[in-house]
């Protein structure tokens, strides 16, 4: 009996002192991935280097003009030690809308980013109207309104202007065919955006909530 109570005491000796053995080597194994960092906190080994200008970690390969300046306009992402910009994508829901997902040592987060100057295509104020838009001053921080959308910026004025057009939504009786006929329209749905043949195709698509005329 006594040797019984021996062999149990060595062997949950021995399972402690595994258990203590794997726990430091863990630790030293997140201590050398944490030293990988360079004195910015940018992840050499995963592409990460410190940009100047844009003040955080980035992959420069996976960045074109436009992901720059949407960072730079990003005055909400954290410049400190460690934040890097994960991925920059554009949300459909709207026109100059993106999204930032920023990395801070382990912390991630996204950023919704709106800015006329990210806007690229562009309406006369006669080119809205045909569209069913109506132009909008925005100098005053006006917006279109709920069940509107902004498709363009609207030249020909000193200040600027959008073109908000009316959403048409599809609603829950979406049909079972349609006409085969081209008045183009642009589905929204799922934060994307898709060029349809007409409004009836669009809302055959289960994924498209509402659409505008004219294309994408």
């Amino acid at each position: 009996m006594k040797n019984k109570v021996i062999f149990i005491l060595s062997l949950l000796i021995s399972i402690t002192l595994l258990v203590t053995l794997l726990y430091s080597s863990f630790n030293v194994e997140q201590q050398i991935i944490g030293g990988e960092r360079d004195e910015h906190g940018c992840l050499g080994p995963a592409g990460y280097t410190y940009n100047e200008t844009l003040e955080v970690c980035v992959r420069e390969w996976e960045l074109d003009s436009i992901q720059r300046q949407v960072i730079k306009l990003a005055t909400s992402i954290p410049k400190e030690y460690g934040s890097a910009v994960v991925n920059v994508s554009r949300d459909n829901s709207c026109l100059g809308c993106f999204s930032v997902r920023i990395d801070l040592l382990g912390h991630q987060r996204t950023i919704g980013i709106y800015s006329w100057n990210l806007i690229n295509t562009t309406l006369s104020p006669e080119e809205c109207i045909e569209k069913g838009g109506r132009n909008l001053n925005i100098v005053a921080g006006d917006d279109c309104y709920e069940n509107e959308t902004n498709i363009a910026k609207v030249i020909g004025f000193i200040s600027p202007n959008i073109c908000c057009t009316p959403k048409n939504y599809c609603g829950e009786d979406r049909g079972d065919y349609c006409i085969q006929v081209w008045d183009p329209v642009c589905g929204f749905g799922n934060f994307t955006s898709k060029t349809f043949s007409n409004g009836c195709v669009a809302c055959l698509n289960i994924s498209v909530e509402y659409y505008v005329g004219g294309e994408c």
